[in-house]
Protein backbone atom coordinates (compact mmCIF):
# COMPACT_ATOMS: atom_id res chain seq x y z
CA UNK A 1 0.00 0.00 0.00
CA UNK A 2 1.04 3.48 -1.33
CA UNK A 3 1.17 5.72 1.89
CA UNK A 4 2.73 9.48 2.35
CA UNK A 5 3.18 12.16 5.21
CA UNK A 6 3.17 15.54 3.70
CA UNK A 7 3.96 19.14 5.15
CA UNK A 8 4.65 22.36 4.25
CA UNK A 9 6.90 25.29 3.93
CA UNK A 10 6.63 29.03 2.85
CA UNK A 11 8.61 31.49 2.13
CA UNK A 12 6.26 33.68 4.24
CA UNK A 13 5.57 31.23 7.37
CA UNK A 14 9.57 31.08 7.63
CA UNK A 15 8.57 27.26 8.87
CA UNK A 16 11.46 25.81 7.04
CA UNK A 17 13.62 24.65 9.82
CA UNK A 18 10.32 23.53 11.53
CA UNK A 19 9.30 21.03 9.15
CA UNK A 20 13.09 20.10 8.12
CA UNK A 21 12.63 18.98 11.88
CA UNK A 22 9.35 17.16 11.52
CA UNK A 23 11.12 15.02 8.17
CA UNK A 24 14.69 14.13 9.88
CA UNK A 25 12.24 13.45 13.38
CA UNK A 26 10.25 10.51 11.25
CA UNK A 27 13.59 9.46 9.54
CA UNK A 28 15.87 8.98 12.49
CA UNK A 29 12.96 6.94 13.82
CA UNK A 30 12.89 4.63 11.16
CA UNK A 31 9.72 5.57 9.70
CA UNK A 32 9.38 4.07 6.05
CA UNK A 33 6.94 6.02 4.77
CA UNK A 34 7.39 8.28 2.02
CA UNK A 35 7.71 12.02 2.73
CA UNK A 36 7.23 14.26 0.87
CA UNK A 37 7.64 18.46 1.34
CA UNK A 38 5.31 21.00 -0.26
CA UNK A 39 6.99 24.26 -0.57
CA UNK A 40 7.55 27.29 -2.78
CA UNK A 41 11.53 27.09 -1.45
CA UNK A 42 12.01 23.65 -4.39
CA UNK A 43 15.78 24.85 -4.67
CA UNK A 44 16.55 24.41 -0.57
CA UNK A 45 18.27 21.42 0.64
CA UNK A 46 15.55 19.08 1.71
CA UNK A 47 16.92 15.60 1.56
CA UNK A 48 17.78 13.29 3.41
CA UNK A 49 14.95 14.65 5.69
CA UNK A 50 12.08 14.61 3.01
CA UNK A 51 12.02 11.61 0.15
CA UNK A 52 10.15 14.44 -2.78
CA UNK A 53 9.95 18.10 -2.94
CA UNK A 54 6.60 19.40 -4.29
CA UNK A 55 7.05 22.63 -5.83
CA UNK A 56 3.82 23.89 -4.84
CA UNK A 57 1.86 24.59 -2.01
CA UNK A 58 -1.46 23.06 -3.50
CA UNK A 59 -1.87 19.72 -1.08
CA UNK A 60 -5.33 18.72 -3.21
CA UNK A 61 -3.66 18.49 -6.36
CA UNK A 62 -0.36 16.76 -4.93
CA UNK A 63 -2.45 14.05 -3.59
CA UNK A 64 -3.69 13.88 -7.11
CA UNK A 65 -0.50 13.40 -8.57
CA UNK A 66 1.02 11.19 -6.25
CA UNK A 67 -1.94 8.97 -6.55
CA UNK A 68 -1.25 7.60 -3.17
CA UNK A 69 -3.57 5.29 -1.06
CA UNK A 70 -3.48 6.64 2.33
CA UNK A 71 -1.92 10.31 3.07
CA UNK A 72 -0.86 12.14 6.41
CA UNK A 73 -1.01 15.79 6.59
CA UNK A 74 1.00 16.97 9.36
CA UNK A 75 1.65 21.37 10.14
CA UNK A 76 5.76 21.68 9.95
CA UNK A 77 6.08 22.44 13.48
CA UNK A 78 5.53 19.10 14.76
CA UNK A 79 7.89 16.30 15.96
CA UNK A 80 7.35 12.63 15.67
CA UNK A 81 8.32 10.39 18.52
CA UNK A 82 6.62 7.06 17.06
CA UNK A 83 6.75 5.63 13.83
CA UNK A 84 3.11 6.61 11.64
CA UNK A 85 2.11 3.08 10.94
CA UNK A 86 -0.46 2.70 14.03
CA UNK A 87 -2.07 5.55 12.77
CA UNK A 88 -2.80 4.55 8.79
CA UNK A 89 -3.96 1.28 9.92
CA UNK A 90 -6.25 3.16 12.66
CA UNK A 91 -7.58 5.37 9.99
CA UNK A 92 -7.99 2.80 7.22
CA UNK A 93 -11.52 2.59 5.64
CA UNK A 94 -12.75 6.42 6.76
CA UNK A 95 -11.93 8.10 3.98
CA UNK A 96 -10.96 11.21 5.68
CA UNK A 97 -10.50 12.37 9.36
CA UNK A 98 -8.65 14.74 11.49
CA UNK A 99 -7.26 15.22 15.14
CA UNK A 100 -6.39 18.38 17.12
CA UNK A 101 -6.73 19.67 20.82
CA UNK A 102 -6.31 23.43 19.79
CA UNK A 103 -9.60 25.05 19.03
CA UNK A 104 -9.37 25.97 14.98
CA UNK A 105 -6.55 24.04 14.42
CA UNK A 106 -3.57 23.00 13.42
CA UNK A 107 -4.43 19.62 12.33
CA UNK A 108 -3.26 16.22 11.66
CA UNK A 109 -5.64 15.44 8.49
CA UNK A 110 -5.48 11.58 7.11
CA UNK A 111 -7.02 11.21 3.62
CA UNK A 112 -7.41 7.93 1.60
CA UNK A 113 -8.54 6.92 -1.57
CA UNK A 114 -11.45 4.89 -1.85
CA UNK A 115 -13.45 2.28 -4.19
CA UNK A 116 -12.25 -0.37 -5.87
CA UNK A 117 -8.49 0.30 -7.20
CA UNK A 118 -9.26 -1.94 -10.29
CA UNK A 119 -11.92 0.10 -11.56
CA UNK A 120 -10.11 3.76 -10.94
CA UNK A 121 -13.13 5.61 -13.25
CA UNK A 122 -15.86 4.47 -9.98
CA UNK A 123 -13.06 6.15 -7.49
CA UNK A 124 -14.62 8.86 -5.28
CA UNK A 125 -12.63 12.58 -5.38
CA UNK A 126 -10.12 12.74 -2.80
CA UNK A 127 -11.22 14.52 0.05
CA UNK A 128 -10.41 18.43 0.80
CA UNK A 129 -7.97 18.24 2.98
CA UNK A 130 -8.28 22.11 3.36
CA UNK A 131 -11.54 22.05 5.76
CA UNK A 132 -10.30 19.69 8.52
CA UNK A 133 -13.34 21.10 10.73
CA UNK A 134 -15.64 19.30 8.23
CA UNK A 135 -13.69 15.55 8.36
CA UNK A 136 -14.98 13.10 11.45
CA UNK A 137 -12.57 13.69 14.23
CA UNK A 138 -10.17 10.77 15.69
CA UNK A 139 -11.00 10.80 19.35
CA UNK A 140 -8.23 12.73 21.61
CA UNK A 141 -7.31 9.65 23.35
CA UNK A 142 -5.44 7.93 20.83
CA UNK A 143 -2.77 10.67 21.09
CA UNK A 144 -2.20 10.66 17.52
CA UNK A 145 -1.64 14.32 17.62
CA UNK A 146 -1.21 16.33 20.51
CA UNK A 147 -0.43 20.27 21.49
CA UNK A 148 0.40 20.91 25.44
CA UNK A 149 -3.27 22.24 25.08
CA UNK A 150 -4.38 21.65 28.84
CA UNK A 151 -1.21 20.80 30.12
CA UNK A 152 -0.24 20.66 34.12
CA UNK A 153 3.07 20.82 35.72
CA UNK A 154 6.46 20.00 33.52
CA UNK A 155 6.55 19.04 29.66
CA UNK A 156 9.53 16.18 29.20
CA UNK A 157 10.88 16.67 25.69
CA UNK A 158 14.12 14.72 24.42
CA UNK A 159 14.25 14.11 20.46
CA UNK A 160 17.08 11.91 21.30
CA UNK A 161 15.90 10.33 24.02
CA UNK A 162 12.82 9.93 21.91
CA UNK A 163 10.83 10.94 24.96
CA UNK A 164 7.39 13.15 24.72
CA UNK A 165 5.34 13.23 27.92
CA UNK A 166 3.10 15.35 29.81
CA UNK A 167 0.12 15.21 32.35
CA UNK A 168 -3.00 17.50 30.73
CA UNK A 169 -6.63 17.79 31.52
CA UNK A 170 -8.72 17.25 28.48
CA UNK A 171 -11.67 17.27 30.56
CA UNK A 172 -10.21 15.00 32.86
CA UNK A 173 -6.06 14.57 33.78
CA UNK A 174 -4.73 11.92 32.11
CA UNK A 175 -0.61 11.21 30.54
CA UNK A 176 0.12 11.45 27.46
CA UNK A 177 2.85 10.52 25.45
CA UNK A 178 1.73 11.71 21.90
CA UNK A 179 2.93 10.02 18.22
CA UNK A 180 3.52 13.59 17.18
CA UNK A 181 3.73 16.52 19.01
CA UNK A 182 2.45 20.01 18.37
CA UNK A 183 4.31 23.06 18.66
CA UNK A 184 1.92 25.36 17.05
CA UNK A 185 1.94 28.83 18.66
CA UNK A 186 5.64 27.49 20.10
CA UNK A 187 8.00 28.19 17.51
CA UNK A 188 10.32 30.11 18.83
CA UNK A 189 10.29 28.38 22.50
CA UNK A 190 14.00 27.19 23.67
CA UNK A 191 12.47 23.86 24.36
CA UNK A 192 11.44 23.31 21.05
CA UNK A 193 14.51 25.32 19.28
CA UNK A 194 16.34 22.85 21.32
CA UNK A 195 15.11 19.63 20.04
CA UNK A 196 15.51 21.44 16.37
CA UNK A 197 18.97 21.73 16.57
CA UNK A 198 19.39 18.66 17.93
CA UNK A 199 18.15 16.93 15.25
CA UNK A 200 20.24 19.22 13.09
CA UNK A 201 23.46 18.08 14.76
CA UNK A 202 22.62 14.22 14.22
CA UNK A 203 21.85 14.88 10.15
CA UNK A 204 25.71 16.58 10.00
CA UNK A 205 26.98 14.15 12.20
CA UNK A 206 25.36 11.82 10.42
CA UNK A 207 26.69 12.54 6.98
CA UNK A 208 30.08 13.68 8.60
CA UNK A 209 30.77 9.96 10.14
CA UNK A 210 30.29 6.64 7.97
CA UNK A 211 28.69 3.47 9.77
CA UNK A 212 30.34 2.29 13.21
CA UNK A 213 32.35 5.34 13.67
CA UNK A 214 33.50 5.75 17.28
CA UNK A 215 34.78 9.20 18.75
CA UNK A 216 37.95 9.68 20.15
CA UNK A 217 35.78 10.16 23.77
CA UNK A 218 34.46 6.82 23.40
CA UNK A 219 37.57 4.88 22.27
CA UNK A 220 39.03 6.67 25.61
CA UNK A 221 35.78 5.47 27.73
CA UNK A 222 35.95 1.66 25.82
CA UNK A 223 39.70 1.55 26.71
CA UNK A 224 39.19 2.41 30.53
CA UNK A 225 36.38 -0.14 31.32
CA UNK A 226 38.12 -2.86 29.00
CA UNK A 227 40.84 -1.95 32.09
CA UNK A 228 38.80 -1.95 34.77
CA UNK A 229 37.56 -4.94 33.67
CA UNK A 230 41.19 -6.76 33.66
CA UNK A 231 42.09 -5.51 36.80
CA UNK A 232 38.90 -7.34 38.26
CA UNK A 233 39.82 -10.56 36.08
CA UNK A 234 36.96 -10.41 34.12
CA UNK A 235 38.40 -10.13 30.93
Amino acid sequence: MNRVVITTASRTSQQAECALGLGRSLRFLGDETTRVIATDMPDRSWQPAFDQVWPSLDIPKLLEELGADQALILPPASLAFKRVGPVFEYCAGRGACSQTNIPGGPWLVYCEKGGDPTEPGKMPAIPDPTEPGKMPAIPAETDFFSATTGMVGRLELDIVQNRCAFVCKRPYYRFVQPFIFCAAGAESSPYYVDQLESLALLERYEQKHGFGYMSPLHKFTRSIHKRILRAKGRL
